[in-house]
């Protein structure tokens, strides 16, 4: 026992060291000053906002704002970006005093995003230098004091019109949109939604603080469910008639977005003048029959609904007011607004929806026996719509490399044909089939894609093609599918063809700007010549800081080179851009080998 304690006594007289004392991290400050484009006036009174993230910000980082307009100063208690936030630390706004100038202090080390705002001007990024292009983050190491920050803005515009109807009368209450066209990686154009106004009692509208640039106009209601106005446009009088439906239609008055006018805002200007006739329009009913593609009966229980897609790419399925009668496979739906649709139809296991606004599960149909039928609904109902129900089918197909088998390609077994469901075309624009499953090849090139169900599919690009090797020519039933689509119908029969080449050529240069200099982070485009609709043909580069770009495996063909300080995604699809910066492109051939080429670098426009 005693010993015990003498142990317990010695061990209390060890010293116990003293916890680590943390050496506090200095902290940052960033200060700047805030002007007006073109004249380097300073601005009192706008919003910065600074906010921490973990990576490398996103290219286009968009506080949530409240209001109408992306200019409008946000609550800043809701300000927050897209992409990796660091929700370490928060960062209190500040305004700009009367000579522009803002300051953040005490901020911890690390990257941050900054966007400034200010009501009558566009909402700039730091470091963007286009709008809508990519913006740039600040770093901040510790104790370190940066004042060189300058953020230039541009005066907002606004658009003015006023809808009348048939008769000349002004319309109250008609929803009006404006739209500005975006492309997406397969070249497809679409529409994002930039702002929205309503007619007042005159028929007035106005979209005010508009970021500067060429966009659409459109008014009335979109194609879909026939659903009550949305909370934002909610009607400003008890006495207005509730729940109407206009046809949509797009500015100068035309019903197809194809033949809208571009309206161009320019920094600080008021574009009056933007009227344009919308009428009111009825609801109308679908009417077919559904059978089965082999027996040519109705079957016991069918789902069918109508699909749509708006104009900002979201898709959809409804089935208001539908009825389906089993002995005969007759079928109705009813309360439709105008407007490009697809019916479809799917054999189901349990008795149809007959009522409500059921969405549809589209990734089913492939599935189970299903039919889909595009129609266009304008002034009319549409009766006589047939619907064979047939289930997807197996597609064969067969890859050559230069007339040889697919094993004589190195990593041949890692090359596959994807088939991607068409977004917009005329064989059926709305509805998404599920996506094929593609098999893995085998040594003679032979596959095949199974669950293809009738509809229009891109072919392409194919995945694991080794450097040097590319698409030459793409073939189903004797039909070029390059930069066309592939079209299936219910019991299709064919094989689709791909050949492979190995003979590409490759294009080296430098891309210099108006002094002839090297110009590093330009995006230099190389698009054909001829056959613009071959998006498998465009091929794009980020320049190094020498101003140096290469490319590989180009299919041999005329090409004309771009380059670009700076460029929105996938902009260069926009035949409207190629024409007007025509003149700027380089043009060269490319064989089956090396060639080289100097490109200036269109400015930044904003």
């Amino acid at each position: 026992m005693k010993r015990a304690f003498l142990v317990a006594f010695l061990v209390s007289l060890i010293p116990i060291p003293a916890p680590a004392q943390r050496t506090p991290v200095a902290a940052a400050s960033l200060s700047g000053v805030v002007v007006r484009e073109g004249t380097g006036e300073p601005l009192a009174g706008a919003q910065a906002i600074l906010t921490p993230v973990t990576a490398s910000p996103p290219a286009n980082s968009t506080p949530v704002v409240t209001g109408k307009s992306d200019s409008l100063v946000p609550d800043a208690s809701i300000a927050s970006i897209s992409g990796s936030v660091n929700g370490t630390h928060h960062v209190a706004p500040v305004s700009t005093d009367r000579d522009g100038r803002f300051v953040f202090s005490n901020l911890e080390p690390g990257l941050y995003s900054l966007q400034v705002y200010r009501n009558e001007y566009a909402r700039q990024n730091f470091g963007q230098r286009i709008a809508g292009g990519p913006a740039a983050g600040i770093r901040l190491n510790a104790g370190q004091a940066r004042t060189d920050i300058v953020v230039s803005m541009m005066p907002a515009g606004n658009i003015t019109g006023v809808i009348r109807n048939n008769d000349g009368q002004p319309q109250a209450g008609v929803p009006v949109q404006l739209l500005r066209a975006t492309f997406n990686a397969s070249g497809q154009r679409t529409f994002q939604a930039e702002g929205n106004a309503r007619t007042n009692d005159r028929g007035e509208y106005r979209m005010y603080w508009i970021t500067p640039g060429r966009y659409y106009v459109c008014a009335g209601t979109a194609s879909g469910p026939n659903r009550p106005l949305t909370p934002n446009n909610t009607a400003t009088s008890l006495n207005e008639v509730p729940d109407q439906s206009f046809a949509l239609t797009y500015f100068p008055g035309v019903f197809n977005p194809n033949s809208a006018a571009v309206v161009e805002v320019f920094p600080g200007t008021d574009v009056s003048g933007v009227d344009f006739v919308v009428p009111r329009q009825q609801l109308y009913s679908v009417r077919g029959r559904i059978s089965d593609a082999n027996t040519g009966r109705a079957p016991a229980n069918a789902s069918v609904s109508l699909a749509y897609r708006t104009l900002t790419g979201v898709t959809g399925a409804f089935n208001a007011g539908a009825r389906y009668d089993a002995s005969t496979g007759e079928f109705e739906l009813r309360n439709v607004p105008p407007g490009l649709y697809v019916v479809q139809a799917i054999e189901s296991g349990t008795p149809p929806v007959t009522s409500g606004e059921a969405l549809v599960r589209v990734s089913a149909l492939a599935l189970q026996p299903n039919a889909r039928v595009p129609i266009e609904i304008s002034n009319a109902d549409v009766n006589g719509v047939a619907l064979q129900l047939t289930s997807g089918i197996s597609l064969p197909g067969k890859m050559t490399v230069d007339g040889m088998a697919l094993s004589s390609m190195p990593g041949w077994d890692r090359v596959q044909v994807q088939l991607k469901p068409t977004v917009d075309a005329s064989f059926a624009p709305n509805l998404q089939p599920a996506q094929p499953v593609v098999q893995h090849p085998k040594p003679d090139g032979t596959f095949n894609i199974e669950g293809v169900s009738p509809g229009e599919f891109i072919v392409g690009p194919l995945t694991g093609l080794p450097q040097g090797y590319y698409v030459k020519e793409a073939h189903f039933n004797q039909a070029d599918l390059l930069g066309k689509p592939l079209r299936i119908y219910a019991s299709e029969s064919g094989v689709l063809e791909i050949l492979i080449s190995s003979k590409s050529g490759s294009l080296s240069g430098t891309a210099v700007d108006s002094q002839m200099r090297g110009a590093g982070g330009a995006q230099v485009v190389l698009v054909p010549e001829r056959q613009r609709e071959r998006t498998d043909l465009y091929r794009t580069a980020a320049s190094d800081a020498s101003g140096r770009f290469m490319f590989r495996s180009i299919p041999p063909g005329d090409y004309r080179v771009f380059g670009w300080e700076a460029l929105e995604s996938y902009a260069y699809f926009d035949p409207e851009l190629l024409r007007r910066v025509e003149p700027q492109g380089a043009p060269i051939h490319i064989s089956e080998s090396e060639g080289s080429v100097t490109v200036k670098v269109i400015p930044a426009s904003r």
